[in-house]
């Protein structure tokens, strides 16, 4: 009984763990289209004009990735403009003095 649940607890941890590594990735190319839908047939929402700006993935299906922005801006990405390169955003706080 000890060992089943032992298993079990170690499968769903491992699992966790797995899809949270993969949780953010970078844009590829300078220009990369934004889709409503997880598919090449639905249209462009936006354009992403900024190569390896870092993305939450949210979803998955098939060869497109759900994903949120810092800005909450959502949508889908084919895999193939995405990369595992990691990146950062630098947020600071400009005070303006007049």
């Amino acid at each position: 009984m000890y060992f089943l649940s032992f298993f079990l607890i170690f499968f769903l941890v491992e699992n966790l763990s797995s899809k949270e590594k993969n949780n953010f990735l970078s844009l590829k190319y300078n220009k990369v289209k934004v889709r409503h839908g997880p598919s090449l047939k639905h249209p462009v929402k936006f354009i992403y004009k900024k190569k390896n700006l870092p993305i939450k993935i949210i979803d998955s299906s098939d060869k497109f990735k759900k994903i949120i922005d810092l800005k909450n801006n959502s949508g889908w990405i084919h895999v193939s403009q995405l990369t595992k390169k990691k990146s950062a955003i630098n947020i600071h706080d400009l005070s303006i003095v007049f």
